[in-house]
């Protein structure tokens, strides 16, 4: 279904609610003015096709797999998808903001990987534990929990 920007006005301490509100559930403010809209019109909101694709749920078990695993033994041919579809996860621009930049994280390491393909010694730096370039794994856990459950509670 394609989308339309909207430009709206509200008041500042409208604006901060839903900033907070946005901050505290660890989703995009976008994405929560889409839930109040589509809530008041009674309207349900169509999910984006790739976050309800076995390919998306493939690269996130992919991810969670990784975990403190760096070494990797896959072919060329099924990291180059991967890479795609953590583009076309960025592309889609529908995660919050603090995700977005672990997928971007993933993505820069799966391209240097890729290119280094077959050498020595190469290891995924992403999932390496307690480092400076560390996926928040706890942020990907979190929003996958939310989720799974943002239609089942009612506010």
């Amino acid at each position: 279904m394609k989308s339309v920007l909207l430009n709206v006005r509200v008041p500042e301490n409208l604006s901060d609610r839903l900033n907070e509100e946005s901050m505290d559930l660890g989703v995009n403010l976008s994405e929560i003015l889409r839930t109040i809209i589509a809530n008041h019109f009674d309207v349900e909101l169509q999910e984006d096709e790739i976050y309800n694709s076995n390919k998306f749920i493939y690269l996130l078990s992919w991810i969670l797999a990784k975990k403190g695993q760096p070494q990797d033994h896959s072919e060329k041919e099924t990291l180059v998808d991967l890479k795609n579809i953590v583009l076309e996860v960025i592309k889609d621009n529908q995660l919050p903001e603090h995700l977005t930049e672990e997928f971007e994280k993933l993505l820069f390491d799966l391209q240097r990987f890729i290119a280094a393909f077959g050498t020595e010694n190469n290891q995924f730096r992403f999932c390496v534990l307690y480092q400076e370039d560390t996926f928040d794994y706890t942020g990907l856990i979190d929003y996958i929990a939310y989720k799974a459950f943002e239609n089942r509670i009612q506010l």
